[in-house]
């Protein structure tokens, strides 16, 4: 599935449409240059999951745990740019959580240690719009799915 984002309040609307039909330990990982939109994506998960709280970006943290609201489902976003291999991402302990959605920036050299079911979006600046607004520029998103079980998702996103 391909989708085109306009520009960044575009991409967050696409991430409240996602996290919206996510549920509990599903596992998504965005891959992207920089600029390209993920912490603005995850920004508008958090918005479809109801979760309490600012989400900023995990860069210098590596993993930020915003609490459930609403839908009782939590979110973990982390940015794997700064680990070294899958070990480093193992050892947070972040795999089989049931009540919380795990985004994984930077995650696809990593993602097969932990699970063998996940959702991926590489998303990709055709346009970088401008100097005044770096956000700005449109951007394609590559979604595909890794393993069983997400009907949920690709029925909505359709």
């Amino acid at each position: 599935m391909q989708f085109q984002v306009n520009d960044s309040e575009a991409m967050q609307l696409f991430g409240v449409q996602l996290g919206q039909c996510l549920a509990g330990a599903d596992i998504v990982v965005l891959d992207g240059p920089l600029g390209a939109g993920k912490t603005t994506l995850v920004q508008g998960i958090g918005l479809g999951l109801g979760v309490l709280g600012a989400i900023t970006s995990p860069t210098f943290v590596v993993s930020r745990v915003h609490k459930p609201g609403t839908r009782e489902i939590g979110l973990v976003h982390v940015d794997a740019y700064r680990l070294d291999n899958a070990t480093d991402l193992l050892d947070m302990d972040l795999d089989d959580q049931p009540s919380q959605v795990l985004v994984i920036e930077w995650g696809r050299p990593f993602i097969d240690a932990i699970s063998d079911r996940w959702m991926e979006l590489e998303i990709s600046r055709t346009d970088f719009g401008s100097d005044d607004d770096p956000a700005s520029g449109q951007r394609t998103i590559d979604v595909s799915f890794h393993g069983a079980g997400w009907d949920h998702v690709s029925a909505v996103l359709r």
